[in-house]
Formats: C-alpha cells, structure tokens, sequence
C-alpha cells in the first residue's frame, strides 16, 4: 500500500516511535546476501525490500510503499 508522506504522518512517527521498515521487521534477515539489487540483508518471504527501508521513508518521496507482510520483531 503506498501512503501520502505529509507532514503529519512525518509527526506521528516521530512523535510515536512507530516501526514499519524493514529494519524493524521479523522477516528480514540483516546478515544474509540481497537477492534482489538494493541494501543489504533479504527479506525470508523474498520480497524486494529497498521500497520499505527507512532510507526510502527518509529519503524525501511523496508516498512510502507499506509492506503488507510486516511483523514487528
């Protein structure tokens, strides 16, 4: 699902510490080799996972791509 990045959302992160990148998710595995271009690690469902990296969040784009398999780790 992509979401509006507005100021707002940019806030609540913030302000909540929410988790919803990659990074923060049960499913990537930081160590192992990429199978697909992009940062390192790999998601274990196989998944492309440089579309949900707080670098993408960061990185000033209009709307972030929610990854629909996300688990909190």
């Amino acid at each position: 699902m992509i979401v509006p990045l507005d100021a707002l959302l940019r806030r609540e992160v913030e302000r909540y510490s929410l988790r919803f990148t990659c990074e923060s998710c049960a499913h990537l595995d930081p160590d192992a080799a990429p199978t697909h271009a992009g940062p390192p690690g790999r998601c274990s469902l196989g998944f492309p996972h440089a579309p949900h990296t707080a670098s993408a969040f960061g990185g000033g784009a209009e709307g972030f791509l929610f990854c629909k398999a996300f688990e909190l780790s």
